[in-house]
């Protein structure tokens, strides 16, 4: 060989070269005698002869070099770790050795090349291996399809047209983790993270943790699975990643485990497909752990033993949540309903939005924007106008809310089904409901979501259940009120059966109904037909507030509401508020009107621009303009 500096020394490597000698040796003695065939190109009795092989003046070397190949095994090399880490037997390691070896050296490439009498060869093909290493040797069976090497993903072999010349070479992540460079490799999946060992475990009595091979991790958040199979699995580091889609990327993971000595847990959302099962029974050197809501058929999990435990409940207790912000700054977090997982998303989120409270308003908003839309309160208790009864009914409810922990937690009180508050706000359209919903969610200091029943409700079926529960799910978190604008549109009356539709649209009903005695949080329904309203969800509210059409008084006060900092001149509100028998929605839009005609004239506003603004208003609602109604204002308003 010539004297070139290997791209990677060691003792592991002495071996190879040693072969590699001899059998360029034996090649020289072979071409000596006239025979000018290789490995590649000939038939097993046209190597090297007999009697050429019988006189083998490196018999003691090759010895040597195997003690010495095994004992470098010890020595904490990354070639060493590599062998270790896949469950190598000591045949298995010298191939690799040799496969390696040639890989990272261009003299050992060229030595190859003069071997197969190709100077393009630089990789050891499956002919050569059997040469160089012997027929008492695994030699090319040791990269054979089910081999740990190939398994592992450490070595790969091309698929050329003959078993014979088949070459045989590292994977590049190995290739770079010999030379000294750990980059990750670029195969990996997109969603793979690395993660360590739990200094802490959710169940200390367990004298088992650390010692499990193939743990099964069930529960409902992902947090605790993931603390609970990093505390319990053998080793300190894991990755973790969702099935694959691709081989090659399996490869890449189970080839990155097994370089960096990590175990791997695969994050299930329902069943473990095939291909996972597949990969962890061909890979017994590897740790493995199975992150999965719900419990796995028996039939679907890997034939080697397992374990299966179960995470701890899913939402934190007001330790953890010092622990994760020791300075005091989330201890309201304490009081919400929030999980392990929601708590770590919170913690990395918190610097970037301005402190716990907000990430916990920005992580439960973002999911429900899809579905709903954000109403940041900006009305109070001055800007209801409502009889004293329905006002005070409100108060009540939000009260009730804004003390359940201490009713319920603190006194002990039975919260049947749960200590959340739901309230049903029903009038005519316009009298004030959704405005009474954001004057609660502005009094509790919470964002208000306006469901819109369209994105919610799907004609597929199943789907309009699978939005109520991300939506409930992700509103738990955080502390906010949702508001079902019309909501009799969802919760009317269940009808007969008469086809399959009528059996799904009252099986919707049916999981809204039960899905919202279970929801810790404030929810408001507003009807404008009650009648329409199902008696068993009348059943299971906190609170039916009334919203009737409002009196001379009440709409007299909204006018003077609406235009509280308008400019007037000679405006008669008494008699507007007398002779017009509007909802308040309707007044205020009326009011906004006569603003702008007002502004458009460069006036202040009067009786007369005010009465036009309420001519627009009628013309919306397609109501007449008549003498009786407007009476001696009525040839100015029928004129414009």
């Amino acid at each position: 060989m010539d004297a070139v500096r290997p791209a990677v020394v060691g003792s592991w490597t002495l071996l190879v070269d040693t072969l590699l000698h001899r059998c360029e040796s034996r090649l020289k003695a072979v071409e000596g005698e006239h025979i000018d065939r290789t490995p590649d190109t000939a038939d097993s009795q046209d190597s090297p002869t007999t009697d050429v092989v019988a006189r083998d003046p490196y018999e003691a070397i090759i010895r040597d070099a195997r003690a010495a190949f095994v004992e470098s095994m010890s020595a904490g090399s990354a070639f060493a770790s590599l062998v270790a880490a896949a469950g190598l037997t000591i045949d298995e390691a010298e191939v690799f050795a040799a496969v390696c070896a040639v890989e990272v050296d261009p003299s050992r490439q060229r030595v190859v090349g003069r071997l197969a009498d190709d100077r393009s060869r630089q990789r050891l093909s499956l002919s050569w291996l059997a040469t160089l290493f012997g027929p008492d040797h695994l030699g090319p069976n040791a990269v054979s399809p089910d081999s740990p090497l190939v398994v592992a993903g450490l070595v790969e072999v091309n698929a050329a047209a003959t078993w014979a010349s088949r070459t045989v070479g590292p994977a590049e992540r190995v290739t770079w983790h010999l030379v000294g460079d750990d980059s990750l490799d670029p195969l990996l999946p997109l969603d793979l993270e690395i993660v360590f060992a739990s200094q802490t475990d959710a169940d200390d009595n367990d004298d088992d943790s650390g010692d499990d091979d193939l743990l099964l991790i069930v529960g409902a958040d992902p947090a605790r699975r993931l603390d609970m199979a990093t505390a319990r699995l053998a080793g300190n580091a894991f990755l973790t990643v969702s099935p694959p889609h691709e081989p090659e990327a399996w490869r890449a993971v189970v080839r990155e485990a097994t370089i960096s000595r990590a175990g791997i847990i695969l994050r299930l959302r329902d069943d473990l497909p095939p291909d996972a099962r597949y990969w962890i029974e061909r890979t017994p050197h590897l740790v493995w752990g199975i992150s999965c809501p719900t419990q796995l058929p028996i039939e679907s999990l890997p034939r080697r033993p397992w374990r299966e435990i179960h995470a701890a409940s899913p939402h934190v207790l007001p330790a953890e949540v010092a622990a994760a912000f020791p300075d005091g700054s989330a201890d309201e977090l304490a009081e919400r309903r929030i999980t392990a997982h929601q708590l770590r998303m919170i913690v990395s989120a918190s610097a970037g939005v301005g402190g716990p409270r907000s990430a916990l308003r920005r992580l439960a908003s973002g999911p429900i924007e899809k579905l709903a839309r954000r109403i940041r309160p900006g009305l109070t208790w001055a800007d209801l106008v409502l009889p004293p009864e329905a006002e005070t009914q409100i108060r009540e409810l939000t009260e009730r809310y804004r003390h359940r922990r201490l009713v319920h937690d603190t006194w002990g009180a039975r919260a049947y089904p749960s200590p959340g508050v739901v309230a049903l706000f029903a009038g005519p359209s316009g009298t004030g409901k959704t405005t009474a919903a954001e004057v609660v969610a502005g009094e509790l200091g919470v964002d208000m979501f306006k469901i819109d029943l369209s994105s919610v409700v799907s004609k597929y079926i199943g789907e309009t259940e699978k939005n109520l529960e991300e939506l409930f799910s992700t509103a738990e978190s955080g502390d906010m009120v949702l508001c079902f604008d019309e909501a009799d549109s969802l919760l009317g009356k269940r009808s007969e059966v008469s086809d399959a539709r009528d059996r799904y649209a009252n099986l919707e009903v049916s999981y809204l109904l039960q899905r919202m005695e279970t929801y810790e949080g404030f929810v408001v329904l507003t009807t404008n037909m009650q009648s329409n309203i199902d008696q068993a969800f009348l059943r299971r509210i906190h609170g039916r507030v009334s919203f009737p059409t409002p009196g001379p008084a009440e709409r007299e006060l909204i006018w003077r509401r609406s235009l509280a900092d308008v400019p007037t001149q000679d405006l008669d509100l008494t008699f507007l508020a007398q002779r017009f028998d509007l909802v308040g929605g309707s007044i205020r839009n009326a009011a906004l009107n006569g603003a702008f005609l007002a502004a458009t004239a460069g006036v202040a506003l009067s009786t007369e621009i005010a009465l036009l603004g309420l001519k627009r208003e009628f013309q919306k609602q397609g109501r007449l303009i008549t003498r009786e109604l407007f009476g001696e204002w009525y040839p100015i308003v029928s004129k414009g």
